[in-house]
């Protein structure tokens, strides 16, 4: 939910916040923990654990300071759990989606507005599909050295730090000059992009 901080008059948004995306994670990797080292063998030891982060967990906008708050936090219990579980051969690592429309979201994506006001945002060109987040984290599930990793899957968003799209500025006289034909000091002529 959004929300601003001053309008949580007693905080119950942030909490509820915390409670489902950082202290539920933490209640069930306890247990997965707890299972994990119950069901090894000789021939079988550790197992994988994967959260659900978010792009927010790094940078965020206003209104969504508990949602990044609590995704934050289950990027660094990520890491941490990662180094604390690995004697026991489990490794823990999240994935952080962009824009992906799902079940909570397909109402606002069924509005085309929605889409074109995202789509600058997406070097890729598209707002991500669930398979695409799905592959990514059977890379992370299949992958034996990748533990502590936070993987980000938003098809280029956060690389370009949301900053608005730029035409690609006219070549300067001088650069268009050079780039005729040039004869370097050895006589071995080139092309100079």
């Amino acid at each position: 939910m959004l929300l601003a901080v001053e309008d949580d008059d007693n905080l119950s948004t942030y909490h509820e916040t915390m409670a489902v995306n950082l202290h539920a994670p933490v209640q069930l990797m306890k247990l997965s923990l707890a299972h994990m080292k119950s069901t090894s063998s000789a021939k079988r030891k550790g197992g994988v654990i994967i959260n659900n982060t978010s792009i927010h967990g790094s940078r965020s906008v206003e209104y969504m300071s508990a949602y990044a708050a609590s995704k934050a936090a289950l990027d660094s219990l990520t890491q941490s759990l990662a180094c604390e579980f690995a004697p026991d051969g489990i490794r823990v690592n999240a994935i952080a989606p962009g824009v992906v429309p799902v079940e909570r979201t397909e109402q606002a994506f069924n509005d085309q507005s929605v889409v074109d006001m995202w789509l600058p945002h997406l070097p890729i060109g598209r707002l991500g599909y669930v398979e695409d987040i799905a592959q990514a984290t059977l890379t992370l599930a299949t992958n034996e050295w990748c533990t502590g990793t936070i993987l980000t899957v938003d098809g280029g968003m956060m690389a370009r730090s949301n900053m608005p799209f730029r035409p690609r500025p006219p070549k300067p006289e001088a650069v268009q000059e050079t780039s005729e034909t040039t004869s370097s000091s050895t006589g071995v002529l080139f092309e100079v992009p």
